[in-house]
């Protein structure tokens, strides 16, 4: 009740406008009641799928539940007017004493500080340069090239998390520098192998904004870039998506780089090292996009 009451408040000004101009011409109580109803309940399910994009599913939630509360329209049919500018429950907040608000709800309030507003899924794959040069640059993470640190015993990288911000920002620069080159972003600007030291100091801490003209810095932990970018459905997945799963306490624990709908670059425990596998498949895997298409 608590968590409606507040998405109620929530509603833009233009609905209360709506909702004071039924009830001065009719005073119609019935019709007025269905539409707050409808409001709250949307609402609601846009709550539960941004905080099932940003923190995992919902312990309590059925297989059934927790795919159906995802909305059924896809991105690419909004227009860009119906596209918030800021996520508007990043100031939501729950008093420490009320007893009907999950943990889960806690962690997505918490969340929502710094994640992006969530539109419906992506539904088409992305053919731009940037997804391809994000596949090169996965798979070339197996193998090094020949004269870096390495080369031919596997990747040196040995933080998945790490993998993830070096292929984004690589593949993310293709659209101003026109190559597709592993650079590092250290302070002497040198350009060196696949290691943890090429971009152990990419400098970003949240999720970037939105600028097709810069390379995108991720967070270089699973759990804070887990939140950056737009939400994928599992048909369209396609090379540079980063798809994460493992939710303990609300946060991923793994995270692999798509190099196709099927396969990802991600770390094998039993190896040591980043290997090509199989796409994760369960209830709570989620896909994001940062990079940009065609």
């Amino acid at each position: 009740m608590i968590k409606r009451l507040v998405l109620f408040a929530l509603m833009p000004a233009w609905i209360w406008v709506g909702i004071g101009v039924i009830g001065a011409l009719g005073g119609i109580f019935v019709a007025l009641a269905v539409i707050t109803g409808s409001i709250v309940s949307s609402g609601s399910a846009d709550f539960h799928y941004q905080c099932d994009s940003a923190v995992g599913p919902d312990p309590s939630d059925t297989e059934t539940a927790t795919t159906a509360a995802a909305p059924t329209t896809g991105a690419e049919s909004l227009e860009g007017t119906e596209i918030p500018t800021t996520n508007p429950y990043a100031s939501l907040t729950f008093d420490a004493g009320e007893t009907d608000v999950s943990d889960w709800q806690r962690a997505c309030v918490s969340a929502m500080k710094s994640a992006p507003y969530q539109l419906p899924a992506l539904f088409s794959a992305n053919a731009g340069s940037s997804a391809q040069c994000a596949q090169q640059l996965a798979l070339a993470l197996l193998n090094p090239p020949s004269g870096t640190s390495g080369s031919g015993s596997g990747s040196t990288v040995s933080d998945p998390a790490l993998a993830a911000v070096g292929v984004v920002y690589g593949a993310s620069s293709v659209s101003s520098t026109g190559r597709c080159i592993p650079t590092s972003v250290s302070t002497t600007g040198s350009s060196t192998g696949m290691s943890d030291n090429t971009y152990g100091s990419v400098p970003g801490t949240a999720c970037p904004a939105t600028d097709p003209s810069a390379p995108i810095a991720l967070p270089n932990t699973i759990a804070a870039q887990s939140l950056c970018g737009q939400r994928v459905d599992s048909s369209a997945v396609s090379a540079g998506d980063l798809v994460y799963w493992g939710y303990q306490n609300y946060t991923p624990t793994k995270v692999g780089i798509a190099v196709s709908r099927g396969q990802v670059v991600a770390f094998d425990s039993s190896s040591g090292r980043l290997t090509e596998q199989s796409m994760p498949s369960g209830k709570d895997v989620r896909v994001k996009r940062v990079l940009g298409g065609s």
